[in-house]
């Protein structure tokens, strides 16, 4: 009985060993299975690795080739236009007819050209018949001036000024000398916009009338005076300058003067500075003004004049003529309906200056 159990034993035993030694079996194989398959997973993730870093460097050497092939291409677009240039340049000098030894622009130039010029025989001008003197038609005599005519007043009113000069009413100078000699534009009042455009200083085209050079203006005058025998000569001395109303014709000496007096006659002046950009803008305006207004509303006649900052400083400034420290500024000033006007506004643009003269002028009716 005791001998079977310890068989008993003996065999649990071996059966306990057996199971063990499967088990350390399995377990090693696991761990080799897993060091296995770690390693597959590793060469996998280096073959994509090596693969990406290939790809990476395919690019970056096509990207290489194709730089490298439009350097090339850029090289042999030079290459061409340097050899076209070159082939040019000894086209000339073959054409020089000197390939091997070039000349210089400068010596090409005299060899070719100045020496041209002087081997050639100087023209001779044609010669002109001479043409016996023509005698004057009677249709080129000046006519003779008409008694009747009531001539030019210095600050008569452009109702009363005739339109055969262009429109202009001018103040003559005193004598020839002072026409050619130095000008001064206090001497010249335009009755349409003249000294407005001269401001303006826009290009002038030769069918113009308003023309921007005074002195050739004056000569102009003068000219005419003479062919109608309008001159006075020594009228600044025969006429008192406090009354020139009283003399027909051209007062010499005479400048226009505002007619403050007259009722229903506004003087509007725009009081301006060259180096303000407001004024600047605000004289692009000012001939549009006056275009559109006229020169007279309802029953009042209306002058205009502007004021440059920098010819008239002794009337601008507090209590003075024009009473402004700004700039641009337009000054109304006058007569409506036996009511003195002196009134002011700032205006930049053609609308506001319309609109706001309009109604200083209408306040009054």
């Amino acid at each position: 009985m005791d001998d079977v159990e310890f068989d008993n034993l003996d065999l649990i035993l071996f059966v306990l060993l057996f199971l063990f030694m499967i088990s350390c079996m399995c377990k090693n194989i696991y761990s080799k299975t897993n060091f296995l398959l770690e390693g597959l997973k590793n060469d996998k993730d280096k073959e994509e690795k090596i693969a990406k870093r290939k790809s990476k460097k395919k690019a970056e050497s096509d990207e290489e080739k194709a730089r490298k092939k439009l350097d090339k291409e850029e090289e042999e677009k030079k290459a061409e236009s340097l050899k076209l240039s070159m082939g040019t340049i000894d086209q000339l000098n073959a054409n020089r007819g000197k390939n091997n030894n070039r000349l210089s622009d400068e010596e090409f130039y005299k060899e070719n050209v100045v020496n041209k010029q002087q081997a050639q025989p100087p023209q001779q001008p044609p010669q002109q018949q001479p043409q016996a003197p023509q005698q004057p038609s009677p249709q080129q005599q000046p006519d003779a001036p008409d008694e009747n005519v009531k001539g030019f007043i210095s600050n008569s009113t452009l109702d009363d000024v005739p339109h055969d000069i262009n429109e202009f009413h001018v103040g003559l100078p005193k004598n020839y000398n002072e026409i050619y000699g130095p000008y001064n534009m206090n001497n010249v009042y335009p009755v349409k916009d003249f000294s407005s455009f001269i401001n303006l200083r826009k290009p002038t085209e030769i069918s113009d009338k308003i023309l921007t050079a005074p002195i050739t203006y004056n000569r102009g005058i003068f000219d005419c005076l003479e062919q109608v025998n309008g001159f006075i000569p020594g009228a600044s001395e025969q006429i008192e300058e406090s009354s020139p109303q009283e003399v027909p014709g051209f007062i010499t000496g005479a400048t226009r003067q505002d007619d403050d007096d007259e009722n229903n006659l506004v003087n509007v002046h725009i009081v301006w500075a060259d180096w303000c950009g407001y004024s600047n803008k605000a004289m692009e305006a000012w001939p549009k003004m006056q275009s559109i207004i006229g020169d007279k509303h309802k029953d009042t006649k209306i002058i205009y004049k502007d004021i440059l900052e920098r010819d008239n400083k002794d009337s601008i400034g507090s209590g003075r003529k024009y009473d402004t420290t700004a700039f641009p500024y337009i000054f109304v000033m006058g007569n409506v309906n036996n009511k003195p006007v002196n009134e002011k506004y700032n205006a930049v643009e053609t609308d506001s200056m319309v609109d706001k003269l309009q109604k200083i002028i209408n306040k009054y009716y």
